[in-house]
């Protein structure tokens, strides 16, 4: 995501009841006393009343057109094509929308450091300080003190619309949210039971250390994702951002533009495809194309 959804996730997040930072220092962990304060939580804030959704007043459109005041304008049409190739990749790209929903909806009233970009796409293996291979969250633009659920509603929804658009049924699609929300249940618990503050500080994941205890179906993709993962470097990226020339290396442009766009001013593909995607945005997609249909037509 980019840099600039931080500032709306954040934006929403403080609309939520806030304490000093003072405050949050000086809480001390007592793993009874916080199970009961939990359970008594539950009183002004429902289970159930966590599962209802409150949308924004404000429509997806408004608040992504406001996002693009600070951005590129001749990447605006980049950025829209690319979450308008499938639900999910709008799902990706508009966590300011969903951050708009939940601050209008319920809340647990627990406020945590959260993500605030949970979705499953977001959790990757990459190399830690030591260089052992881990499996982690690895995207924090989002990062906001704000109610424990946000990141969890984010994460089981991006579950739940990539299983859609992966091509699942819709009972292995349920079986894996149901396992997903009883792995984070049990898995907190143990952690707030069995572990103290820094244990859970150094906590990871490094996948090679279970290739002998999973499927070999699994195993075959942990090796080959930890493969994969060693490759990318910072070297690696700066070889592809960068070209040698006369008088030495020098960047080679904005490599997160697309090189296949079309270099004629006839609408792309994206476009076409807008009406059954995102039908209700079609002004405003319409404005972007044509006032930066020049700059587009320089792309590649």
């Amino acid at each position: 995501m980019p840099m600039q959804d931080a500032t709306t996730w954040v934006e929403y997040a403080e609309q939520m009841p806030q304490r000093v930072l003072r405050d949050r220092l000086i809480d001390l962990e007592v793993p009874s006393k916080d199970v009961a304060r939990g359970r008594a939580l539950r009183k002004t804030a429902p289970r159930r009343a966590l599962a209802q959704l409150t949308p924004s007043p404000r429509t997806a459109a408004e608040i992504l057109v406001e996002q693009n005041a600070d951005r590129l304008r001749e990447l605006v049409p980049l950025r829209f094509a690319r979450m308008l190739a499938d639900p999910f990749s709008f799902y990706r790209g508009s966590a300011a929308v969903m951050a708009a929903d939940l601050a209008a909806s319920p809340s647990s009233g627990i406020e945590i450091m959260c993500c605030g970009d949970a979705h499953i796409s977001n959790f990757g293996m990459y190399a830690a300080p030591d260089r052992a291979i881990v499996f982690d969250l690895n995207d924090f633009d989002e990062a906001a003190v704000a109610p424990a659920e946000w990141d969890l509603k984010r994460l089981i929804t991006s579950a739940i619309i990539g299983g859609r658009h992966a091509g699942y049924p819709a009972k292995a699609i349920r079986r894996c949210v149901e396992q997903a929300l009883a792995g984070y249940q049990t898995s907190l618990q143990a952690m707030l039971e069995e572990m103290n503050v820094l244990d859970r500080y150094y906590l990871r994941l490094e996948p090679e250390h279970y290739t002998g205890k999973v499927s070999k179906g699994l195993q075959a993709v942990i090796q080959k994702t930890t493969s994969q993962a060693r490759t990318r470097t910072s070297a690696r990226v700066f070889k592809q951002i960068t070209k040698i020339g006369p008088d030495g290396r020098r960047a080679c442009g904005n490599h997160r533009r697309s090189s296949s766009m079309s270099t004629k001013r006839s609408k792309p593909r994206w476009w076409r495809r807008s009406k059954s995607i995102w039908p209700q945005s079609r002004p405003t997609l319409r404005c972007c194309y044509r006032t930066s249909a020049s700059p587009m037509s320089r792309c590649g």
